[in-house]
């Protein structure tokens, strides 16, 4: 660990964009709305960074290894879905022109 950061300083960072850009977006600013939609796309970026060394130590020839794989890949789905699932909001355009951002 480098200059003693913790590990998961990135995740403080993105979740704190998180709830600074929705409390942007129920001001309504463009500033929360830029905030809300970076942090939402490097989201799963971490949620990778996070979980690939998981991934990556799975032995395949343990017997469990298949339910390891499908809670790790719950753990990771449903985080990025929800990532996924903000972004497509926050781009339609109804959304785009309540918070004056230009296409």
């Amino acid at each position: 660990m480098a200059g003693g950061l913790s590990p998961l300083i990135l995740t403080y960072i993105l979740g704190g964009g998180l709830v600074l850009g929705g409390l942007g977006l129920l001001l309504p600013k463009s500033w929360g709305w830029w905030l809300a939609i970076v942090s939402a796309a490097f989201g799963p970026l971490d949620l990778f960074r996070i979980y690939r060394s998981l991934f990556a130590a799975i032995n395949l020839d343990n017997p469990n290894s298949d339910v390891v794989i499908r809670k790790l890949t719950l753990f990771t789905g449903v985080p990025a879905l929800f990532y996924m699932a903000l972004i497509a909001l926050l781009l339609q355009r109804s959304v785009k022109t309540t918070y004056r951002i230009s296409s």
